[in-house]
């Protein structure tokens, strides 16, 4: 081995000379190996789904030739517009399903589902039913006159039964978790395409990119430690800096490997750009279905709680955390969930019962629409 060595830097006098010059190549190789990553990370492991096209509105005036007077204008033909969750273009749909999973993982989709349900009117709010002990217990039927707008939501009202029986509480959390579980894959293919979480590829290309530089200090490291042992002289210092450099670049190599770089600008610019309307949303200001369900995705139920046009939607609420950048990939199952419980509990003084929230009894808003309680006015007059 002493001959296959006989080169620099492996022929430098036994001693600090080559221990020296080891520590200066681990730095250099350390500080490259990351800001390449970096970059890689960036430009190829964590690619930018395509420039959405804009969603516009169609034009609704124009000047008729000839005429000073505005007249309507026919609706001009718009390009289907191309969606993806990126910054600049506002979630919308089933797309929602998937920033709420990215924010709360599991609980955050369950509470959307509920939301969404009371929000559009398929779910209402029933009669109080007593338990065991006499207390009155909250209960949601299924109104069978109103379709679920999303694919999601037509899953989760056919795993609640027929329309018209009493639905528990537990009973209606369970299943919207049930269902928003069952979609766990499918909202992780959603975020992967649009680079917000990493697949299990990407994972392993950015350990890598650490990994092998690592291999590359310690071959040489060995390879020295052989031509030492062959000349029968110590090696106790090189062997050290080699397994402190390993462990440092072990440990460097998995620090942030699930964390993708475009989720946390994606989700400031989504907080920033959705500020407005969720103040208005938990300020009881705004309630259409539309305002709440995005208010919701982003900013998380468990804040119209203690909004009284919420009423009908306090009881199903679940227990939710955010989530951090990297807490998701695609290998992970069950995100976001823990021993819950719902945010309010059984009575009937809070909310509102089907055969009181209606079109002749309710105040201010006329019956139970838009954000999924009681009216416009904010509860039952």
């Amino acid at each position: 081995m002493q001959d296959l060595l006989d080169f620099y830097p492996f022929n430098l006098p036994p001693g600090g000379p080559f221990l020296d010059f080891f520590l200066v190549l681990s730095f250099v190789t350390f500080v490259g190996a990351l800001i390449v990553r970096a970059l890689a990370a960036r430009v190829l492991l964590d690619a930018a789904p395509p420039v959405a096209a804009p969603r516009t509105s169609p034009m609704m005036w124009a000047v008729a030739a000839g005429s000073p007077y505005r007249m309507q204008a026919p609706m001009p033909a718009e390009p289907a517009p191309v969606r993806g969750l990126a910054k600049g273009v506002i979630p919308q749909g089933d797309e929602l399903f998937a920033v709420a999973y990215l924010r709360r993982g599991v609980p955050g989709v369950a509470n959307l589902l509920v939301t969404q349900a009371i929000g559009e009117g398929w779910l209402v709010p029933g009669t109080p039913v007593p338990d065991a002990s006499g207390t009155p217990q909250n209960v949601y039927v299924v109104n069978a006159a109103v379709a679920p707008s999303t694919a999601l939501g037509r899953s989760f009202v056919r795993s609640l039964g027929p329309a018209g029986v009493p639905i528990a509480v537990t009973t209606l959390t369970q299943s919207a978790e049930a269902v928003a579980a069952v979609e766990e894959k499918g909202f992780q293919g959603v975020l992967a395409r649009a680079g917000l979480i990493r697949t299990g590829g990407r994972i392993a290309a950015y350990v890598l990119l650490m990994l092998l530089p690592i291999a590359f200090l310690c071959l040489i490291a060995m390879l020295r430690i052989g031509w030492l042992m062959e000349i029968s002289r110590p090696f106790t210092n090189l062997f050290l800096a080699m397994v402190f450099v390993f462990v440092v670049g072990l440990i460097a190599s998995f620090v942030g490997r699930k964390k993708s770089t475009l989720a946390s600008p994606y989700l400031s610019w989504l907080d920033d750009a959705t500020l407005s309307l969720r103040a208005d949303v938990v300020g009881g200001r705004r309630y259409g279905a539309g305002d709440v369900n995005l208010a919701v995705a982003v900013g998380g139920a468990t804040a119209l709680a203690a909004v009284p046009v919420f009423a009908a939607l306090t009881p199903a609420i679940l227990r939710e955390h955010v989530l951090g950048a990297g807490d998701i990939d695609t290998g992970t199952t069950g995100a976001g969930k823990w021993s819950y419980s719902s945010s309010s509990s059984s009575g009937s003084s809070s909310s509102c019962s089907s055969s009181s929230c209606s079109s002749s009894s309710c105040g201010g808003g006329g019956g139970c629409g838009g954000g999924g309680g009681c009216g416009g006015g904010g509860g039952c007059s």
